[in-house]
């Protein structure tokens, strides 16, 4: 009996490359764009509990805390400040007191539904009742109802933070959520 070693073509080898090429190709794009809108969740996060912290801070002080969202080349952040006894703004001894965003990541705010518009810079303060208010004029404004705060980046990826002047502030939409 005569056996023949069998093994494979060269075409077979080449072909079953080739799959896997383009297997592997699509696998690493979705990847990215995966890793993408979870650093940019990961900001939406991290600016939360950085407002969160400024709430505390008010109250347990009893004071007033400010966030400042800061736009502007590629420092982009939120930094957390305290007023002092003189009356000044200053950061927090011992707290991390600030957040990098995602990198291409930007704050909008929604003013009214369907129209966002870039803060200049969007300043959030905290009273020492923990309540929310306005402080984008340079001046301690009235509480704010509801304000919806987008952080987005250059792909159209959003998360949105909803701040309710009773100093409830929460994620309503991650990214890479539909709605």
């Amino acid at each position: 009996m005569h056996h023949r070693e069998r093994g494979f073509t060269l075409i077979e080898m080449l072909v079953t490359l080739g799959v896997l090429a383009i297997l592997s190709f699509v696998t690493v794009g979705a990847f990215g764009s995966w890793m993408l809108r979870q650093r940019l969740n990961l900001s939406g996060r991290e600016t939360v509990a950085l407002m969160q912290r400024a709430r505390i801070i008010a109250i347990k002080r009893s004071s007033t805390t400010r966030v400042v969202l800061i736009q502007g080349g590629e420092a982009r952040l939120a930094e957390l400040e305290v007023r002092n006894s003189t009356g000044n703004w200053a950061r927090v001894d011992g707290v991390r007191s600030e957040v990098f965003l995602a990198e291409g990541a930007f704050f909008t705010k929604v003013t009214n539904p369907g129209i966002n518009t870039p803060p200049e810079p969007e300043v959030y303060v905290f009273r020492n009742n923990g309540r929310i208010a306005d402080g984008s004029d340079g001046i301690i404004g009235s509480d704010i109802s509801v304000s919806t705060l987008v952080l987005q980046n250059r792909y159209g990826h959003q998360v949105e933070i909803e701040l309710r002047g009773t100093g409830k502030i929460t994620i309503v939409k991650k990214a890479g959520e539909e709605g």
